[in-house]
């Protein structure tokens, strides 16, 4: 199914703001708005009973990490919540009823907050390897946002302040209580790094939960906001769960792909040359296989996913039968 923006939304009263220019934005500052932690731990594919892909390194998932700070989510949601963004990206579809996406070139503070050298540098550091950023649609910046009793509209609601938790007496029943923020799936790129942007200090539920290779479930959560985690999504079958105590759960999603190892073993090449060494069949064919299925997952991408599915699920047959 393909994901469609929001329908109009004549009947709510809109912020006197109107353009981005007006949201008062300061360019993003790694010294103010990143307060990076690294993870305590990583878990491996096995850790989870899952077998690891190929030529892939060993992370399933990290712990929770510190990576943006409470400013830094505060200028975040300033941006991504205000009407102009709102109006023109706000998305809803089959498996995730509101999410903003394709803002990459409107949104100046997101698009710095990501492409900043610091921000990267926490990044690889937390993963344990290098990564590159991808820039295209709904690839930078996503977020997904949990809906209330007022639907769509109640986005509008959610400011640049994360909400308080509710009491009991002021939980209300919703039509969506019973549906995943995001449904089960797969990335349709490798790695995704996910930040929570609402406070989870006392929130029940809205966990990211992954599915281990006996059919359990694994639930991660930052106890913080601007807490993150990073996973190999393409291969590990998650879901955003619904927090059941807060007006809101909002997560940001970042995707990224592998950086690519043509220069660290054409460097590790010329070194053995320079040894007098011989390469092994076995090694440098091994490496040609792996460019090989690199570049035709990159042809996938630009020939395939973008143009036909981008805002859909794709069917695994799908991505094998262009990948034989």
């Amino acid at each position: 199914m393909s994901a469609k923006v929001a329908p109009a939304l004549a009947n709510i009263s809109p912020p006197t703001l109107t353009a981005l220019d007006d949201l008062d934005l300061p360019d993003f500052d790694p010294a103010i708005h990143l307060a990076f932690q690294p993870p305590t731990r990583r878990h491996t594919f096995q850790d989870l009973g899952l077998p690891q892909p190929e030529n892939a390194p060993d992370l399933c998932v990290t712990e929770p990490f510190q990576l943006f700070s409470e400013e830094g989510v505060r200028m975040l949601r300033r941006e991504m919540l205000s009407k102009p963004i709102l109006d023109k990206y706000l998305r809803s579809w089959d498996r995730a009823p509101a999410y903003i996406a394709g803002h990459e070139k409107t949104a100046k503070f997101t698009l710095q907050a990501w492409q900043h050298p610091a921000t990267q540098a926490a990044i690889d550091r937390a993963a344990g390897f290098g990564l590159r950023l991808l820039r295209r649609e709904a690839d930078l910046g996503l977020v997904n946002i949990q809906l209330g009793p007022e639907g769509l509209p109640g986005v509008y609601k959610l400011t640049e302040t994360p909400s308080a938790p509710l009491s009991p007496q002021e939980i209300q029943k919703s039509s969506y209580d019973d549906i995943p923020i995001d449904a089960w799936h797969k990335d349709q790129v490798p790695v995704v790094c996910v930040v929570m942007l609402s406070d989870t200090s006392s929130m029940q539920g809205g966990e990211t939960a992954i599915r281990t290779g006996d059919g359990s479930i694994v639930k991660v959560k930052s106890p913080t906001v601007g807490g993150a985690v990073i996973m190999q999504g393409g291969c590990t079958e998650h879901a955003a769960l619904r927090a059941t105590n807060v007006p809101e759960r909002l997560s940001m999603e970042k995707l990224l792909r592998l950086r690519g190892r043509i220069d660290a073993v054409l460097e590790t090449l010329v070194e053995k040359e320079k040894r007098g060494e011989m390469v092994e069949r076995g090694e440098f064919e091994g490496w040609v296989r792996e460019q090989t299925n690199f570049m035709k997952r990159s042809a996938w991408e630009m020939y395939e996913r973008v143009p036909n599915y981008l805002g859909k699920d794709v069917p695994e047959d799908v991505i094998r039968d262009y990948l034989r």
